[in-house]
């Protein structure tokens, strides 16, 4: 539906079809191997998809009653004049919350390992539930237990879907999260301070009359090669104009140019005081580089002197709220999708029943 966010819409509109791929290549299969069997004892008894015998020719009225059939499939088996709607071992809400059980179960894993950074159990955990699934799924489906086998197939869909959402949250929050948390964080510092004593820092809290002195921004980009964008850097000082000694500088990419200010991050807001630690990929590496070489183009365009080491800094108006946001923003992504999911979950359930039960 148009109106489902697209991270829900996406893994239902992607497992419905194979789901349904799935139960037409049963089907078939299965009318495979008994037309087979039928063949080979030269066409006598009642193999799959055959009338009995006497129903042939003269004996069957082609326009009465449809005789009983002993097709079978996954969703469907023997004739359903035959078959007791209830005596399927499987019920509705068995359908439902089972597969929406294991889709909780790995979406908390998600929120919490990722959170603290055990990335072992982001894997562990989804890869037992789906070979187990597998397990079941094949085990039934030998035995003949269509309704069981159908249980299964609806489990391996919601572990497969929430490790997709999982993996999502984890690259898009949870992982960032850990991190700021596995830092020190520091409030009311001077931009004078030495950064020596800030190398553990994952978050910083400047002085209200800390800014980043937007006028004196350099941006570097190496010009041989088009896909290269820009390194903007701009010097954290105190507010006055005798400040020459930097050691923090607000960093970002593509954030000022020729004809641009210097935008990167919360630069332009006057209230904003805080920052961020750029995440260690940003500063080695290519990166790391590219922002060095930005820094001694501001060094030399403004007669800066640059301390002994210095950070780079993701300038925020509260970067301790940032870090509340991100978990907050986790846990109701999860929380959401875990709502839809149930409510998807009984719909196909609802669905399901009577097909399995014959009454349908």
């Amino acid at each position: 539906s148009s109106d489902l966010p697209i991270w829900v819409a996406a893994p239902v509109t992607s497992v419905t079809p194979l789901l349904h791929v799935f139960l037409i290549t049963f089907r078939e299969r299965e009318m495979s191997r008994y037309d087979s069997r039928q063949f080979a004892s030269g066409g006598q008894g009642q193999g799959y998809g055959t009338l009995p015998p006497q129903r042939f020719g003269a004996e069957y009225d082609v326009e009465g009653e449809r005789p009983p059939s002993s097709d079978k499939s996954l969703l469907r088996r023997g004739d359903p004049a035959e078959k007791d709607p209830e005596a399927t071992t499987v019920n509705l809400w068995e359908l439902a919350l089972v597969p929406w059980f294991l889709l909780v179960l790995v979406l908390a894993c998600y929120l919490v390992a990722g959170a603290n950074g055990q990335h072992f159990v982001l894997w562990l955990i989804p890869i037992i539930l789906i070979g187990l699934s597998l397990v079941y799924i094949r085990y039934n489906y030998r035995m003949g237990n269509n309704e069981e086998t159908v249980l299964g197939c609806l489990a391996l869909a919601a572990v497969v879907i929430s490790t997709a959402v999982g993996v999502y949250g984890n690259l898009a929050m949870l992982q960032e999260l850990h991190r700021i948390n596995q830092g020190a964080s520091y409030f009311n510092a001077l931009p004078s301070e030495a950064v020596a004593s800030k190398v553990d820092a994952t978050s910083i809290v400047f002085t209200n009359t800390s800014i980043v002195d937007g006028s004196k921004f350099f941006g570097y980009t190496d010009a041989s090669s088009p896909d290269v964008p820009i390194y903007c850097v701009a010097p954290v000082t105190d507010g006055t104009s005798s400040f020459k000694r930097v050691q923090y500088w607000a960093a970002g990419i593509n954030c000022c140019g020729i004809d641009k200010p210097f935008t990167c991050g919360h630069a332009s807001n006057s209230r904003a005081h805080g920052s961020l630690v750029l995440a260690p990929p940003m500063q080695t590496g290519r990166n790391g580089e590219f922002f060095e070489k930005a820094i001694t183009g501001a060094q030399d365009k403004y007669g800066l002197i640059v301390g002994n080491g210095y950070l780079l800094l993701d300038w925020k108006e509260d970067p301790v709220g940032y870090r509340d946001g991100l978990w907050k923003h986790s846990y109701m992504l999860f929380g959401i999708f875990a709502g839809v999911y149930l409510l998807l979950s009984v719909m196909v359930a609802i669905a399901i029943v009577p097909l399995l039960t014959g009454s349908g």
